[in-house]
C-alpha cells in the first residue's frame, strides 16, 4: 500500500515532537508503527496512534472515518464541490488504510508499519517544506 495520508490531530503535537523534528531526530523517511488505544482485535474506527519508531513519540492519528464523514457533510451543506471531492478522496484513502491495518492486526497478526513522507511548516509567508517556522503537518505512508 502506498497511499499517503496527513495525520489528524497534528495541531496538538507536544513540544517534544516539535523539538525532535527541529533536532532532526524525526525526519522524512523515518519508520513509524501503528498502535491501538483499545485491546485487540482491532475495530475499523478504533484510535490508531502513529508512533515514530526510534523516539517512540506519538506523532498523530490515522483520521477516524466518522470525523471524515462529518467533513464530507459540511462540504456538501456548503455546496463546496471541490472541497467535497477532496474529503471524499480522503475518506476513501483512509478507509483503505484502516481496512489494511485491521487486516494486518487481526488476521495476519503483524504490526502495521510505515514511514514519514512529508513535514510541513508554517511561517509568515505560508506553508513550506524548508523547515521555516512552526511544524504544522506530518504525513505518513503506510507500507
Amino acid at each position: 500500500m502506498s497511499d499517503m495520508i496527513n495525520l489528524s490531530g497534528i495541531t496538538f503535537l507536544p513540544e517534544s515532537v516539535t523539538e525532535a523534528v527541529r533536532d532532526m531526530k524525526i525526519d522524512i523517511g523515518h519508520p513509524v508503527v501503528i498502535r491501538f488505544e483499545n485491546e485487540l482485535p482491532a475495530a475499523l474506527d478504533d484510535d490508531f496512534n502513529v508512533i515514530h519508531f526510534a523516539t517512540q513519540l506519538h506523532i498523530g492519528w490515522i483520521p477516524k472515518l466518522k470525523t471524515l464523514k462529518k467533513y464530507l457533510g459540511e462540504r456538501f451543506k456548503a455546496q463546496d464541490q471541490p472541497g467535497h471531492r477532496r474529503q471524499e478522496m480522503r475518506y476513501k484513502i483512509t478507509e483503505k488504510i484502516r481496512n489494511q491495518i485491521v487486516l494486518n492486526e487481526n488476521t495476519n497478526e503483524i504490526q502495521t508499519v510505515g514511514r514519514i513522507a512529508d513535514l510541513m511548516f508554517k511561517d509568515v509567508i505560508g506553508i513550506n517544506r524548508d523547515r521555516l517556522g512552526v511544524l504544522c503537518a506530518v504525513s505518513v505512508v503506510i507500507e
